[in-house]
């Protein structure tokens, strides 16, 4: 577990790291444009294929580790707590079938479009962007094995009755 909340820990980092060098880049190609009236070639295509891709997928882990996902309870926020977790368990059963879907189907189009070696034309010629289709479903696996964490507790805390608190939780998580 120790692991895993490490590479959460490190896939989040590295989106943070992005974010700089994508504010770096962006406000370099900005500099250049506006004194130099010579943009940097493909800013645009890395902007999009590689920070914003890194951006949006690799923190996935780390919200699903906390429990940051939206969840709406307007009709369960009255339920019983081992009724609440039994749903909860049921709920993760379902978003883990659906993760693991959508992992294996991001694989398979990241092994094509790595053999395709797939890029995006630019002002002046091509981008490769087939690395950034290896984001998305790393992102979503890890995300995959913390929704199975999360159901396997629920579904225990919904057979045995014994809830831990939020306190509690969050100590046996770290």
């Amino acid at each position: 577990m120790k692991q895993l909340d490490r590479v959460a820990k490190a896939t989040t980092a590295v989106a943070c790291i992005f974010v700089i060098i994508m504010m770096l880049h962006v406000s370099a190609d900005v500099v250049a444009r506006t004194f130099f009236h010579s943009p940097l070639i493909g800013t645009t295509e890395i902007v999009a294929a590689y920070y914003m891709v890194a951006l949006a997928f690799l923190p996935i882990a780390w919200i699903s580790r906390q429990r940051g996902h939206i969840i709406v309870e307007l009709f369960t926020s009255h339920l019983p707590k081992r009724k609440l977790k039994a749903l909860d368990a049921f709920a993760g059963l379902v978003t883990l079938a659906y993760v693991c879907l959508f992992v294996w189907k991001l694989f398979e189009i990241a092994i094509e479009k790595t053999h395709i070696r797939e890029a995006w034309e630019s002002a002046t010629g091509f981008v490769e962007i087939w690395p950034s289709r290896w984001i998305v479903p790393a992102g979503f696996l890890f995300m995959a094995i913390y929704v199975l964490i999360h159901t396997v507790r629920d579904a225990r805390a919904a057979i045995t009755g014994q809830i831990p608190d939020e306190d509690e939780r969050m100590e046996v998580m770290e």
